[in-house]
């Protein structure tokens, strides 16, 4: 299974604000996650296989700086929001991710691409 996020998922660094006792997702991260969840409500997802997955997430954007250096963003705090978004969608938990690979492309673009394929 194939798909494409036409963004990139908050960091976990974004991702949560404290409230009192409470940690709760902060408003980007909750808008990021209801506009991902329409999205793939409307893309008629299959219901995968409780089995042992491979995901590949490709987050693309502009990883550099104006000289060429690589920005400090990291791509590994990225993944918990997606996952948590994709999987309640396709019926699965993702404890079945048995092989994640994240992969940072050099791009214009902000989007996501995902593959999901039973190991």
């Amino acid at each position: 299974m194939r798909i494409t996020i036409p963004s990139i998922p908050p960091s976990l660094n974004s991702m949560y604000l404290t409230r009192g006792k409470f940690r709760v997702l902060s408003p980007s991260a909750r808008a990021w996650k209801e506009d991902t969840e329409a999205l793939l409500r409307t893309l008629d997802l299959p219901h995968m296989e409780a089995k042992p997955l491979r995901v590949t997430v490709c987050v693309h954007r502009n990883w550099l700086t104006k000289d060429g250096r690589v920005k400090k963003a990291d791509v590994q705090n990225r993944e918990k929001a997606l996952l948590d978004v994709i999987f309640p969608v396709i019926g699965v938990d993702d404890s079945y991710v048995w092989d994640l690979r994240l992969i940072k492309v050099q791009d214009t673009e902000e989007k996501t691409e995902i593959e999901i394929l039973a190991l």
